[in-house]
């Protein structure tokens, strides 16, 4: 079966193999007493292609191959006959590490966009209103009348001071104010893209202040408690935002925090724990907690 190569050291040495190889018309590395050759030597595929590849040598010894990335995978493999058809799923490059009786062979991959027309793209929302500090999603669906092609995509942003996006889950989190774009593009044809404009405004805008009623907490382990805060907003705030609160410990060993703010004391030691608006989470407050051991 086909491995995927983790992004180690050996991950370089194949990938400085596959240069060499790319230089060689035979495509042959000897590492022992029996050379592999592939035919092709190097392979060039659009996305949502397949390539037939034979590799012979290795003093016939079954075959393992290994993929550099997931820009490609292998199908049909015969490890004895040394054949296998090369997936070509998306865009970029990538390397089929051959091995066997001692001999290694690296056959370079080199995926082009996909046929015009074969992918298109979506993306929602196309537009995101958030306050610093928050996160939100973007979902971008790929679709292609390609069997082979990939059907996934990548998020990127334009101003990651202002927006920062997971590349592959499309999470959008607000880092600073201002407005900026996050580009979805298919894997499978980079030059096809969808674009989401993301508005960040500061949390000040929206809550005015925070104020927590509870004073610093002294507790005996096993104790109970409950921070309670209130949350004031601006008279410029949507009437939908919502006043909830996150409560979060430094320490969660010393003490447990549940959504709506009960305290249980865990452990002896001194923490603190942030409160914040869910409309503002960089507007914070700090209660501070001291857990005692019970006395004997």
């Amino acid at each position: 079966m086909p491995r995927a190569l983790a992004p180690t050291t050996r991950g370089l040495t194949l990938l400085t193999v596959g240069a060499a190889a790319a230089c060689d018309p035979a495509a042959s590395v000897a590492r022992g007493t029996s050379a592999l050759a592939a035919s092709p030597a190097v392979v060039a595929c659009a996305a949502g292609e397949r390539v037939r590849v034979a590799v012979g040598g290795g003093g016939g010894a079954p075959l393992d191959f290994a993929l550099a990335n997931d820009r490609v995978a292998l199908a049909d493999v015969d490890r004895v006959r040394g054949t296998a058809s090369v997936v070509c799923a998306a865009m970029g490059t990538s390397v089929i590490a051959v091995s066997a009786a001692g001999a290694t062979l690296a056959v370079p991959v080199t995926v082009r966009a996909a046929a015009p027309g074969a992918i298109a793209l979506s993306l929602a929302p196309g537009a995101l209103a958030m306050t610093n500090g928050t996160t939100s999603w973007v979902t971008a669906s790929v679709t292609s009348s390609l069997p082979d092609a990939s059907t996934d995509a990548r998020y990127a942003s334009s101003d990651t001071t202002i927006v920062a996006v997971d590349s592959i889950t499309g999470q959008v989190r607000a880092t600073g104010r201002g407005q900026a774009t996050v580009v979805a593009r298919a894997r499978a044809d980079t030059t096809v893209h969808r674009d989401a404009t993301v508005t960040v405004t500061p949390g000040s805008v929206i809550v005015a202040s925070l104020a927590v009623s509870t004073p610093p907490l002294s507790l005996i382990v096993g104790d109970s408690a409950r921070v309670v805060a209130t949350v004031f907003l601006n008279g410029t705030a949507p009437p939908t935002t919502s006043r909830a609160l996150t409560f979060m410990p430094i320490d969660s060993q010393i003490v447990r925090v549940s959504p709506t703010g009960a305290v249980r004391a865990l452990r002896a030691g001194n923490t603190a724990i942030y409160v914040a608006p869910v409309a503002a989470p960089l507007i914070r407050a700090v209660v501070t907690v001291f857990v005692f051991e019970p006395v004997p």
